[in-house]
């Protein structure tokens, strides 16, 4: 879902400027590398193809990492200032979560963008546990 109508793009793009941070990943790619963005600005560009538009972030990666069961591992803080044009497949935003029982802390759930605003998407991923470690 990088090609959107104009009401889709202004739904996500909606959605998207009331998040802190999201994560860019691409669960369908092995041994893809999740990134942690914060988002400072959420852009509507159109394309070549008429009526039709894709969203641009800009923000910073402050950090990186993988899953393992749906679980997040070596967890690395960066910096790093870039410019995005995302698709709603690959988006992951901070939905509920669970009570984890050893923990008793509250864990939130990364769930795809596309799938949470009701598209028919293939995110290649089920959710899973949004980064609890501080920026």
């Amino acid at each position: 879902m990088c090609y959107l109508t104009k009401k889709q793009a202004e739904k996500a793009a909606n959605y998207l400027r009331t998040q802190d941070d999201i994560i860019l990943f691409a669960g369908c790619e092995l041994k893809d590398v999740a990134r942690r963005v914060e988002v400072k600005k959420v852009i509507i560009a159109p394309t070549e193809i008429k009526d039709k538009f894709q969203l641009k972030i800009e923000g910073f990666i402050f950090a990186t990492f993988e899953l393992k069961d749906n679980k997040v591992i070596n967890y690395t803080k960066t910096i790093i200032k870039d410019t995005f044009y995302i698709d709603l497949a690959y988006v992951h935003v901070r939905t509920g979560g669970y009570q984890d029982e050893q923990s008793n802390e509250y864990v939130w759930d990364a769930t795809c963008l596309g799938v949470y605003l009701g598209y028919t998407v293939d995110p290649c991923t089920d959710p899973f546990d949004y980064p609890s470690q501080p920026r």
